[in-house]
């Protein structure tokens, strides 16, 4: 082993190893020694370019760029730390890491990272690693509500340090590494061993500690959710985009002839006149041209001021097409990626106020809820797509916060409910429509018994427990059922709704809830919610304080999205044995989730006990943060493609 002088870290032994024998001895030495519940292990790589992809290195408009997608890289360095010594472990010297896999893959050890997600990807996919016990600085630094999460704004701010992190760009490829390189690896280790102090103390200082163990359990499920990936059909795509745009070039020509008379005349003879529909400018002109008052051509605009014109319906479905080609159109196949033949999106858990997944590189969460699109998403020949979401988990959320008992009943006679059916016990339409939340806002609304509700009112109830949930007006609600439900009410109608919902006889606990919120968060600027998170929440002037809709909303969606990362960890747990390169893709893969919707692929013999052992994970996930067991219910299914969600 080689000697790194480090002056950052003058009181640390810095070495670099090239040899199989003193990698095996740095492990066996922490192996032996480390005392599990006292110490941890700081770890960190360093990934350079495949020589085959070499030739992208530098090209910015990849999509999936050498060097930081672990399927065109390589890790060249595996830097560890403990007690007070760092090793700089060069891994293409050292062929063999058995028993450094070993030690960063025991349960019985905590591992520190700064984006632990990265390392996950890169080691799993290149040393057959499988990180467990990650521990992610980056998290802590949200959840602390820090301006910036990476190691750079953590050095600035507990160690008044300043990072230069130039070398990082550099060549880590090059057969002989540079005295430069080797001590800005280590570097990285030595702050983040004097990081780890002073970012505990705020976070249990603060009472984070749950919710940053909540944070630190999904890491590795999303990190195998992108590794993973999902498989897009390019037929099922083919054929659903040359609809799509054929369509929308009929509806330009309908377009364009409904309007003719308006449009500025053409001096030469049979050519066609025209107006590009793309330009919001241009097609509100012609529009008001038209007869149209109107002061734009958003989907609100349109559809309140000018529903009734011609030329509204087929304007707003010219949008939605073009939108449907422009999101998702043959752009969409640029994702596919070349040496796995999968889409691999990037799903973030830290990126939104309320720590619910985000997703990008291609974002799966916007993908329309449309049969013929979800149809694009299949699994490998032989398997199926194990699909599960929770059943109204926004109402339930909302019903734990406020403690509203007739909110609640609704959900454990859901779950008994369900449970009956999956028993094969035979369940009445009565029993049916008591668990179900929309059926019984529905008899709220219009006083009927339960089994004479009809369809419609059922759906007219929808955007009643959607809207009311976090205190909208009955003004906003009127507005908010037309524009997403296509329901129009009265004034009148509407403020009678209102009324009903927050009654006795509706859901008199959220009242109250919306009431102590208001009074609570009237001068704070910060929830705390049942998860164990605080969030920030902006002055609201409508409402003269902080307690906005945004403070009703929080208590509701962040436990929901704490519950469903605790749920992916015990996903991930269960199962393990098939993340190993030899036997990946033989077993129950998770590979995304969607909202409060979870996917795996399996062979399609495991596609029962797939099921099953989802449904159980989700629940017991949510159910570790409602603190009960009687209210959340899960139900999956299998199916060839996305399109076959029961």
């Amino acid at each position: 082993m080689r000697t790194i002088h480090l002056a950052s870290a003058e009181s640390k032994s810095c070495w670099y190893v090239t040899e199989q024998a003193d990698a095996d001895a740095v492990a066996a030495q922490v192996l032996n020694e480390i005392k599990p519940n006292e110490e941890q292990i700081y770890a960190d790589t360093e990934t350079c370019t495949q020589e085959k992809w070499r030739h992208q290195w530098k090209v910015k408009s990849q999509i999936y760029k050498p060097g930081l997608d672990p399927f065109k890289s390589r890790v060249r360095l595996l830097q560890l730390g403990w007690r007070d010594q760092i090793w700089v472990i060069d891994l293409f010297r050292v062929s063999d890491v058995s028993k450094l896999r070993s030690l960063l893959e025991s349960d019985d050890i905590w591992k520190w990272f700064v984006n632990g997600k990265f390392d996950y990807k890169h080691l799993a996919w290149d040393q057959d690693i499988i990180l467990s016990n990650m521990v992610d600085m980056m998290a802590g630094a949200k959840l602390l509500n820090m301006d910036s999460a990476n190691m750079q704004a953590l050095a600035y701010h507990y160690l008044g340090r300043t990072l230069h992190k130039e070398v990082r760009i550099t060549d880590w490829s090059v057969p002989d590494l540079t005295d430069e390189q080797l001590e800005y690896a280590a570097d990285d280790i030595a702050t983040m061993m004097q990081l780890r102090v002073p970012l505990v103390s705020d976070l249990k200082k603060r009472s984070l500690w749950g919710a940053f163990s909540t944070e630190c359990g999904a890491l590795a499920p999303a990190g195998e959710m992108e590794l993973n990936g999902t498989k897009l059909s390019r037929e099922a795509h083919a054929i659903k985009i040359a609809k799509t745009v054929d369509r929308r070039e009929v509806l330009r020509e309908q377009i364009i002839d409904r309007l003719e008379p308006f449009l500025p005349q053409m001096c030469l003879e049979g050519m066609k006149v025209g107006v590009n529909l793309k330009s919001p400018q241009k097609l509100l002109a012609v529009l008001q041209k038209a007869g149209l008052d109107i002061e734009g051509t958003s989907k609100a605009e349109l559809k309140l001021k000018a529903l009734d014109h011609p030329v509204t319906a087929d304007v707003l479905e010219f949008k939605k097409c073009d939108k449907m080609i422009s999101s998702f159109g043959p752009g969409l196949l640029e994702f596919i990626h070349p040496e796995t033949g999968r889409t691999h999106p990037n799903f973030h858990g830290l990126f939104t106020t309320t720590f619910r997944f985000s997703c990008s590189d291609f974002n799966m969460q916007q993908i329309p809820r449309d049969k013929e699109c979800r149809a694009w998403f299949v699994p490998n020949e032989g398997w199926k797509i194990v699909m599960a979401d929770y059943a109204a988990i926004e109402m339930l959320g909302a019903g734990v916060a406020a403690k509203d008992a007739k909110l609640l009943e609704i959900f454990r006679r859901k779950l008994r409910f369900i449970l009956a059916k999956r028993r094969g016990e035979k369940v009445d339409k009565v029993e049916e429509y008591e668990a179900d939340p929309h059926y019984v806002t529905a008899v709220i609304i219009t006083g009927k018994i339960i089994t004479d509700i009809l369809k419609k009112e059922r759906q007219n109830a929808k955007p009643a427990n959607f809207g009311f949930l976090y205190g909208m007006s009955w003004k906003k609600f009127r507005l908010y059922a037309f524009l997403e439900y296509g329901v129009t009410f009265t004034d009148k109608e509407a403020q009678l709704i209102r009324m009903k919902f927050f009654s006795g006889e509706g859901y008199p606990g959220l009242e109250r809830w919306h009431r102590l919120t208001k009074s609570q968060y009237k001068d704070v600027a910060v929830v705390r919610t049942l998860a164990g998170y605080e969030i920030p929440l902006e002055y609201n002037s409508e409402y003269d304080s902080f307690a906005g809709p945004a403070a009703l909303n929080y208590q509701v969606q962040n436990p929901c999205a704490a519950g469903n990362k605790k749920a992916m960890a015990k996903m991930w747990k269960r199962n393990r044995s098939y993340m190993r390169k030899a036997l990946r893709w033989t077993g129950p893969m998770l590979v995304r989730t969607i909202h409060d919707e979870n996917h795996l692929e399996c062979p399609a013999h495991m596609a029962e006990d797939a099921c099953r052992g989802l449904e159980e994970d989700m629940k017991t996930g949510m159910d570790a943060i409602f603190r009960a067991d009687d209210l959340v219910s899960v139900e999956a299914s299998a199916g060839d493609s996305w399109a076959d969600k029961a």
